[in-house]
């Protein structure tokens, strides 16, 4: 049986592995619901804590990774502008991170790691994005073994993006 401490001494919920049912006791540290000010007025939704949440959305709670999404995508977004300096692929970052947190969420074995492992996620895909950009960038006519047969007065290929000027010089 997985078991996981609620925020207080005492206090836990216990989830089966592979179940749909979660056991939550009705304690303070679990959950906060305000009092309703108006008599008969309806009660607003129960706010969990991080980790009850992360142990729902586990289970195959939508609603419960949805709280977690609107509650972690800003601090992602400003993570994946900081590192990738681009906004559309800041935003494709996030995306990618949420789909591969809901497909690897089953194997997370402490529900209160959730915040540290899903920027870890994060910053691993933005490092991917940063690697491929560096491929991208890389050409044939870059480089240093370029440079070196333009220094040996071998003529430039032809298509070649480098300076006419340069080439110039280095074929005369």
């Amino acid at each position: 049986m997985n078991c996981a401490t609620g925020t207080g001494p005492g206090q836990e919920y216990h989830r089966e592995p592979r179940s749909s049912v979660l056991a939550v006791p009705a304690a303070p540290a679990d959950f906060a619901v305000p009092s309703s000010p108006v008599a008969g007025a309806p009660s607003p939704p129960r706010v969990f804590s991080e980790a009850t949440t992360v142990a729902r959305a586990q289970d195959g709670d939508t609603d419960a990774f949805e709280q977690l999404v609107r509650s972690y995508e800003a601090d992602l977004f400003r993570l994946g502008f900081r590192m990738l300096s681009d906004r559309g692929e800041a935003q494709d970052a996030v995306q990618d991170t949420f789909v591969l947190a809901w497909r690897r969420l089953p194997s997370l074995l402490d529900p209160e790691a959730f915040r540290a492992w899903i920027y870890q996620l994060m910053t691993r895909r933005c490092l991917n994005i940063l690697r491929v950009r560096v491929r991208r960038h890389t050409s044939v006519t870059s480089g240093p073994d370029f440079e070196l047969e333009a220094r040996a007065g071998r003529p430039v290929p032809a298509g070649s993006t480098t300076d006419p000027a340069a080439a110039a010089q280095t074929n005369a």
